[in-house]
């Protein structure tokens, strides 16, 4: 015998079959209000008709979260979307419950919203922890769904299948941490990424405050409190520094946090993205043990480097006295005494480069006439040019140009850039000086025609102990200090240098400038 397939249930039916369901069911009109009794929930609350009728629903939230309850509500009837939200609902016999508050709009006729449909579904006792209670609350209200008129299930379902599509996404992120606070900073959601992070389930730490994941001398500081006020007042707030986790251990975390508001643009509360940098920060801070080992090792060397020298020396000195008539012994002195000079250069410049690491270098700046230092720089510098037949000119204005500098380092700078135009330039090759003033700014200008620097090695020359694989003479060679020390001695004197060059065997310019200064008369 044919039987024809039931039909969706009447809106009568319909609410038959939830009042079955759920511990309380009322409606509203579509924009929240309350007009007509709900029996149902006056015996769940205690409420008296006038109560109900007069403030609705909200008012047997518990006061603590009936701030929460009141901006939910709000933004579902600005956005139209469904209410579902868990709070603590007050009881006929006295007392509070845990109970699940659903709000469902119906659409009319032209889709705007007619009405609101609601219900309570408590959760029991031994079910108000964990997963446990939610899919209580949630079996519940698939069957109060599957009762509604189709058009209504249809868009509820809808609802539904996008909000668990945005769940499974956000859950599925492991390596980062999403936490939600209300406005005061209580943990409103939790996802597998920070129960990976943190050792905290998403029970243990929903309802906790956020001081929750903070070190004890942070929550001391209200580092959380200043977090939540920076997002607010500056609409994020980025945070990198050592958490807190479960089993007491510490996390180093980089994240940001930014505030929630809804569509009427009131602050609901913030959300936090977080990933976990321990790794990256044990491997800086050993990389920077390991650098600071490394600087202490060589100033250690250095000195052990130089301790010998000076008898050295006076060895050669004697030999030379004593036996300056063996005209082949007084050329391998010469040859000792040049090679002696060489290896104090390398351990002075490595003593300088440690002490300017180290932040111990001591400048003694003064008002300095950079054309008069620059003038014995080069005079200093042309015995070594002309013996090695390289041409230096200058161009050098006929007035004087001030700085404020130590000039004994600045005599370091410039005789520095001096031996590496000297050494990078090929016999007969040209070095050029230029010092000129352009507004506040003084120019030192160091150009060659020698072996130039190709372009992926412009960036890195001033790099300490960087080199340049070139054919010169390794005897004439250095440490690869000389320009990092360059550069830290005109950083240290509030200037800066820049390097240029067109290409291999085309040479290289050096541009340093500094702020100029009027010297008091």
């Amino acid at each position: 015998m044919y039987e024809p397939e039931p039909g969706p249930l009447s809106a009568e039916d319909s609410v038959a079959v939830v009042s079955a369901l759920a511990q309380a069911i009322w409606e509203t009109d579509g924009r929240g209000n309350v007009n007509a009794d709900s029996p149902s929930w006056r015996a769940y609350t205690g409420q008296t008709p006038d109560q109900w009728l007069q403030s609705g629903w909200l008012a047997a939230v518990h006061p603590a979260e009936q701030r929460d309850a009141a901006a939910v509500w709000e933004e579902a009837l600005a956005t139209g979307q469904p209410l579902n939200a868990g709070f603590r609902v007050q009881q006929a016999g006295g007392g509070w419950k845990l109970t699940s508050v659903r709000m469902i709009p119906v659409s009319g006729e032209k889709d705007t919203i007619e009405k609101w449909i609601g219900c309570l579904v408590a959760i029991p006792d031994h079910k108000i922890s964990g997963a446990a209670a939610k899919q209580e609350s949630e079996d519940r209200f698939d069957m109060l769904v599957q009762n509604l008129p189709t058009r209504e299930r249809r868009s509820v379902e809808a609802l539904r299948e996008s909000e668990e599509r945005l769940r499974i996404l956000v859950e599925s992120i492991v390596d980062h941490a999403i936490i939600t606070h209300d406005p005061d900073g209580i943990i409103t959601s939790w996802n597998s990424g920070a129960q990976h992070i943190f050792g905290y389930t998403e029970t243990e730490a929903v309802g906790q405050p956020d001081a929750l994941i903070f070190t004890e001398q942070d929550r001391i500081d209200g580092e959380h409190e200043e977090e939540r006020a920076t997002a607010w007042r500056e609409g994020r707030a980025l945070d990198e520094r050592y958490h807190k986790r479960k089993d007491g251990s510490l996390v180093y975390l980089s994240g940001v946090m930014a505030p929630l508001y809804n569509p009427d643009n009131k602050l609901i509360g913030f959300v936090k993205v977080a990933r976990d940098l321990t790794q990256r920060k044990q491997m800086e801070l050993a990389l920077r043990e390991a650098d600071r080992r490394k600087d202490e090792f060589m100033a250690m060397l250095g000195h052990e480097l130089r301790n010998p020298l000076a008898p050295i020396r006076n060895v050669i000195h004697i030999l030379k006295m004593t036996h300056g008539h063996d005209q082949s012994l007084t050329s391998s002195l010469e040859m000792l005494s040049r090679q002696v000079d060489h290896m104090v250069r390398l351990v002075n410049d490595l003593l300088d480069m440690t002490r300017i690491v180290k932040g111990k270098i001591a400048l003694r700046p003064e008002p300095i006439d950079l054309v008069a230092v620059t003038t014995r720089a080069i005079e200093m510098s042309r015995p070594m040019f002309d013996s090695a037949n390289r041409v230096l000119t200058v161009d050098l204005p006929d007035h004087a140009i001030f700085i404020n500098g130590d000039i004994t380092r600045i005599m370091q700078i410039i005789n520095n850039l001096l031996n590496n135009g000297a050494k990078f330039t090929l016999p007969a090759g040209h070095v050029h000086v230029r010092v000129a003033q352009w507004g506040d700014q003084v120019m030192m200008q160091i150009q060659d025609d020698g072996l130039g620097i190709s372009g992926e090695h412009l960036e890195d020359i001033f790099e300490t102990f960087y080199q340049i694989d070139v054919a010169i003479d390794r005897s004439q060679g250095g440490l690869g200090l000389g320009l990092s020390m360059v550069k830290q001695l005109v950083e240290l004197h509030g200037g800066d240098v820049q390097v240029s060059s067109p290409g291999l065997g085309l040479g290289t310019t050096f541009t340093v400038t500094f702020p100029a200064i009027v010297p008091d008369r």
